[in-house]
């Protein structure tokens, strides 16, 4: 009985997504409001930051981020989850999926095991661009590249003004370390200015963060 309960509900929920518009806006958001939430915390805590650390790091205030963790609170925009990944150096995929893919996420999203590679740690980013030739040759990353990745900087800070002299010394160590065969395309990487407000304009998140404040 219980069995034929839940393929009811199921079909009832299924029939009423293909028949209404706001039935899918309603279901996709209710999932994006619980799992993009668990994924910000998840990612903070294995920072070991607390939320007034990420807040100086994402350059908002804790209350923001307080509100940002606590799910269906917060209206993400797109920016805001910008901030975050750069905070937390990770990046950012937003994509659309079949609603079996967020299914399937919702079911299996642990946020106890949930980890994205650190950008100093991402050897296919900052080798991935090699051409085969320097591959074969074992070519070794340039001189400032070594030292921008060096244990001591591994986890460099981004406070207010963003440190914009000490991310372009390691956007142009990727860069010069990269750049050696004529096949690959130079990769820069440029700081936004630092904003001081969250005046955001909302966008509609129907479909992001499929697989990853």
């Amino acid at each position: 009985m219980e069995l034929q309960n839940l393929s009811e509900e199921r079909s009832a929920t299924i029939c009423s997504l293909l028949q209404s518009r706001s039935a899918r806006e309603s279901y996709i958001r209710s999932t994006l409001d619980i799992l993009i939430p668990a994924q910000i915390r998840a990612l903070r805590l294995r920072e070991e930051w607390t939320q007034i650390q990420l807040a100086e790091q994402a350059g908002m205030k804790q209350a923001r981020i307080s509100a940002i963790e606590s799910p269906g609170q917060v209206n993400f925009s797109l920016e805001t989850l910008v901030r975050l990944a750069a905070a937390y150096q990770v990046g950012l995929q937003v994509k659309f999926v079949p609603h079996s893919v967020m299914l399937d996420w919702e079911n299996h999203f642990n946020q106890d095991i949930f980890e994205v590679t650190h950008l100093t740690e991402d050897q296919a980013f900052i080798c991935g661009a090699m051409s085969k030739s320097e591959a074969i040759k074992g070519a070794e990353p340039s001189l400032e590249l070594k030292q921008a990745l060096a244990p001591g900087q591994k986890k460099f800070e981004v406070r207010g003004e963003r440190n914009e002299g000490e991310i372009r010394s390691i956007s142009e160590g990727i860069r010069l370390s990269l750049s050696g065969g004529a096949d690959i395309r130079q990769r820069s990487i440029h700081p936004e200015p630092n904003r001081s407000t969250e005046a955001e304009v909302p966008i509609s998140l129907e479909s992001q963060l499929a697989g990853a404040a």
